[in-house]
């Protein structure tokens, strides 16, 4: 079964690598990645959480 579902992805293999390392960029955070896609900053109140 496992098998089987890793040998589906395999032709997506890129296409999810590239995306993984993006949201990875963006500190894989939702927050943080919606912020990026709406070309604002990430918001000061989930960088305290973060670091505070």
């Amino acid at each position: 079964m496992g098998r089987n579902a890793y040998e589906a992805l395999i032709p997506w293999l890129d296409d999810l690598v590239r995306l993984w390392e993006h949201d990875l960029l963006y500190g894989g955070f939702p927050a943080s990645v919606a912020a990026v896609h709406a070309a604002q900053p990430v918001p000061q109140w989930f960088v305290n959480d973060i670091f505070l």
